[in-house]
């Protein structure tokens, strides 16, 4: 942790919430790569760490992670369902979603839980 010392490498810890419909700010706190914010709660994932210090040295930018560690946060949550859609990967769940809103319920909910 003490050879953390990565001024262009940052990492958004989102604040854990629940909720059922989607949120334009995300609440949390950007954090600069440094032995004082790698470890402990609140700091930044090993595998997110190691992750991003491989990406930052083969491609030579500043690299930004978005660590939400709260179980249960659907990819819906972060990208457009335009930009998933030719995944593939999430067609069910986002025609639940699509269900739900169409009926005019919650936006999100316990579907992913299961």
């Amino acid at each position: 942790m003490k050879a953390a010392v990565h001024p262009e490498m940052r990492f958004f810890v989102e604040r854990p919430h629940v909720s059922y419909s989607h949120a334009d700010v995300p609440q949390g706190q950007w954090k600069i790569v440094s032995p004082d914010t790698v470890g402990g709660w609140g700091g930044i994932s090993a595998v997110a760490y190691f992750f991003a210090r491989r990406l930052r040295e083969s491609v030579h930018v500043p690299i930004g992670l978005v660590q939400n560690p709260w179980g249960g946060v659907p990819a819906e949550t972060y990208v457009s369902d335009d930009a998933l859609r030719p995944l593939h990967d999430f067609d069910a769940g986002i025609a639940e979603v699509a269900r739900r809103a169409k009926e005019g319920g919650k936006e999100y909910g316990n579907y992913i839980m299961h």
